[in-house]
């Protein structure tokens, strides 16, 4: 019901079934259509090792041209066909990158390159 009242909104607006609209990008504040864009990518072989099993990886937006922090999706994928992924969280989020956090186990650490990370970012270009 909620879908379906959504899309009588964004129909009853005028747009068209190409445009984006970021309803809520955590600021409350709702752009014009031509000033939200999608970025997405994958992104491997640059994890970090911390502390306890943790691997971070920073994943570079630049290119994206986000004015603000925009909202972010992401999702681990292991090579293998076994994991040793005990968890995994966003870190800090800015216009120009994310920090992605994997929580391993202290042995699969030395497994960290089979990780990838496909990532969706929504956000304001204006």
């Amino acid at each position: 019901m909620i879908y379906l009242s959504l899309l009588l909104v964004v129909c009853n607006l005028g747009y068209s079934a190409a445009d984006s609209i970021l309803i809520n990008n955590g600021e409350l504040h709702i752009g014009p259509s031509p000033c939200v864009r999608t970025c997405s990518g994958v992104t491997k072989n640059t994890w970090s090792t911390g502390r306890d099993g943790h691997v971070t990886m920073k994943v570079d937006l630049k290119a994206c041209k986000f004015v603000k922090p925009p909202l972010v999706i992401a999702t681990p994928i292991n090579s293998l066909s076994w994991s040793t992924s005990i968890g995994s969280n966003l870190g800090l989020i800015t216009k120009d990158f994310f920090r992605y956090e994997l929580n391993l186990s202290k042995e699969g650490t030395d497994k960290k390159q089979n990780y990838k990370v496909n990532w969706v970012a929504h956000g304001f270009i204006c």
